[in-house]
């Protein structure tokens, strides 16, 4: 129940979409992520109308802004000693 509490105050504390690391689906947040930026480049591959383009261009700009998540994923779950020089 304690580390539950803790939990919830650390997602407060973030604001953004940093708080989606702090969560215990990581996993599925990345590749969830990852496969909005997929259909968005699919979009813009296809020769769909301009309309549909720019949907492609704002996924990949929404998926590949959340690229900072994953950064900051990799920093709590790597170990502190790989981190070093």
């Amino acid at each position: 129940m304690d580390a539950d509490r803790r939990a919830a105050q650390r997602r407060r504390r973030h604001a953004g979409p940093g708080w989606l690391g702090l969560s215990p689906h990581r996993r599925a947040t990345i590749l969830a992520t990852l496969a909005v930026v997929v259909a968005g480049s699919a979009l813009t591959v296809l020769p769909l109308p301009f309309a549909w383009l720019l949907v492609g261009r704002a996924a990949q700009g929404v998926g590949l802004g959340l690229t900072a998540l994953m950064m900051g994923v990799a920093g709590t779950t790597s170990p502190r000693s790989a981190a070093r020089p």
